[in-house]
């Protein structure tokens, strides 16, 4: 059975870049960030990552909710399956719609048993690092993320 702790974002290797270009993916970015702005980063359900040795983890799913964390904290309670099925149930997050934890164990089940076999980018490369990307550049430091949340909080108030 897997279980969730909290580790410093350093330890976790990012396994993918997967920058936004949809308006959908920076909607979910901005309600990320705004978690943290109200200090409720701890409702954000836990990413996955699968344990390579006893100092480093890897991405399974969340490495969008890790890179904020980055920024934020450094640290992010993760969730730590044991095996491809090992899913995160209603019991372990409580108020996630069935079609939300049916999509993250569907990542959990395609992509554990291959993620410490697949990097999309080079060994060493941290969620810091990734941040620093052109792509990224809104989630640099936290004053160029509070400008991004402002700069999209018409956009997404308009939504509701």
């Amino acid at each position: 059975m897997g279980s969730f702790t909290r580790l410093k974002t350093a330890d976790i290797l990012p396994r993918e870049l997967s920058i936004p270009k949809t308006d959908m993916r920076f909607s979910y970015i901005w309600m990320l960030i705004d978690c943290y702005l109200a200090k409720d980063g701890d409702s954000i359900v836990a990413p996955a990552v699968k344990k390579l040795d006893d100092l480093k983890y890897v991405t399974v799913d969340g490495h969008h909710r890790l890179l904020v964390a980055d920024l934020f904290l450094g640290e992010s309670n993760v969730y730590i399956p044991s095996h491809k099925q090992d899913f995160f149930t209603e019991e372990m997050i409580p108020g996630v719609p069935e079609f939300m934890r049916d999509d993250l164990n569907y990542t959990i089940e395609h992509l554990f048993d291959i993620s410490d076999k697949v990097y999309h980018i080079k060994e060493g490369t941290s969620f810091s690092d990734i941040r620093q990307l052109k792509g990224w550049r809104f989630l640099k430091d936290v004053k160029s993320a509070k400008r991004f949340y402002e700069e999209w909080k018409p956009k997404i108030k308009s939504r509701k």
